[in-house]
């Protein structure tokens, strides 16, 4: 068991280390288009903002990956029997009731969850709003990318409850 517990910490590392790149690589890719744009030596440098919502998406999907196997290793550990390990059980019992507090559309984890999609959706939006006042031909790829990734990070925001929401009923079938 001390091994699938130094997994959930390693697993929790990860993410915040993902999420601390998210904001290097969106600053760095926006500081880079919008500060050499206009550059005669690169003409169409505020092409690379049309990474920024693939960037934030890719991120995303690595942290709900490390959010999955936290969730699984947790109920495996609340499932599992043994008097050693009584007190591991007890705290992912307490774990998961404070995932769900109060009138049950609260958790006590919700604002990591909140970073992770409102940054990506507020930089996409950002992202096509820029497209927008920017007015060359190069606007119509960059805000593509924005919508696409608007798009892409509700539809995996979803994926991941599904399979969040199947791991929990793991345990209710045992």
């Amino acid at each position: 068991m001390d091994a699938l517990r130094d997994e959930i910490i390693s697993s929790q590392k990860s993410r915040f280390d993902l999420m601390k790149w998210k904001l290097v690589l969106v600053s760095t890719l926006s500081a880079t288009g919008l500060g050499l744009k206009g550059s005669p030596t690169f003409p169409h440098v505020e092409l690379i903002l049309f990474c920024i919502p693939f960037v934030c998406v890719y991120i995303d999907l690595l942290c709900h990956h490390y959010a999955l196997n936290t969730h699984v290793i947790g109920q495996f550990i609340r499932t599992s029997e043994g008097d050693e390990d009584k007190n591991m059980i007890e705290y992912e019992m307490f774990a998961k009731s404070v995932r769900k507090l109060g009138n049950k559309k609260i958790s006590a984890y919700d604002f990591e969850r909140w970073a992770l999609n409102w940054s990506s959706l507020f930089i996409s939006f950002l992202i096509i709003i820029f497209s927008i006042y920017n007015k060359k031909l190069t606007s119509i790829a960059i805000a593509a990318s924005g919508i696409m990734g608007i798009l892409m990070t509700i539809i995996f925001q979803e994926s991941y409850n599904v399979r969040r929401k199947k791991i929990l009923e793991l345990n209710q079938r045992n």
